[in-house]
Formats: C-alpha cells, structure tokens, sequence
C-alpha cells in the first residue's frame, strides 16, 4: 500500500511534467512540433498530469496562490481529455512558448515555501517533508 499523497507530491507531478515538456521541445521549431506525432502525444499527456494534478491540490493552497491559472490548468486538461478526435497543435504550442516556462517557475516557487513549513504530524510521528531538487538534465527550469 502507498502513503497517501500530500500537495507536494502534487506539485512535483506539476515541476515534472513542466521539465518532460520542455526536453521534448527543445530546440524544436513549430513547424517541427506540428509533424511530430509522438512528441504531441507526450506533451498533450504532460499537460494533462498537469491539469489532473491541480484538482487535487486543496482549494486553500489554490487560494493561497492566486498568481497561479488553476482554473486553465483544469480546463486545459479537461479540453484534452474530451478531444477524442483531435487537438488543435497551435493551442498546444502556444502554451508551451507562453505559458509553461512561468507556469513552472511559479510553482517552483510555491513548492519551496511549501517545502519549507514545519514538519507535518503523522499521528504516530513526524513525516519530514524534503525539499524537491532538480535533475541536472538541463531543463529550462535549471538553465533559464
């Protein structure tokens, strides 16, 4: 049996879907992405970790960090899941220029201060919560 997953776990789903998308896309032009099945299968895949991920993030945290898109985060997942029959490439790439590379800067952020809150207690004893570190793989959360 697994131990019950907490915000940070949620949040390190959000960091590692953020850093999988930005190593299929690097240095990939559009024109690449868009005949590229396999790496928009994968992005579109991480963007839905990304979208599940936040609804499980309790509503206090979400209203604690209003700077955060939840509600597009969900929406996007949504939109993705329920496109049996196709996704519209240019969305999705639109949101890999504009809106990941702060997505994860901002939930890096959040993560830390999270990281950095009193142990929490278990009932039977005190679960210490580690800071999340970031592979050396060079992703643009370590680069830019």
């Amino acid at each position: 049996m697994t131990a019950p997953r907490n915000t940070l776990d949620y949040l390190d789903d959000i960091l590692d879907a953020v850093e999988k998308i930005a190593i299929f896309t690097r240095e990939m032009s559009y024109e690449e992405f868009f005949e590229d099945d396999k790496t928009v299968y994968a992005v579109t895949r991480a963007l839905e970790v990304i979208g599940e991920a936040t609804k499980c993030i309790p509503r206090r945290v979400r209203e604690n960090c209003p700077s955060l898109p939840w509600s597009e985060m969900t929406g996007m997942r949504d939109k993705l899941i329920h496109a049996y029959f196709g996704i519209n490439r240019a969305i999705i790439w639109r949101t890999i220029q504009d809106d990941i590379p702060p997505l994860g800067s901002t939930v890096q952020s959040l993560h830390i201060r999270r990281a950095r809150r009193p142990p929490v207690s278990t009932g039977g004893g005190i679960a210490r919560i580690k800071p999340r570190t970031l592979s050396p793989r060079g992703s643009y959360l370590i680069d830019r």
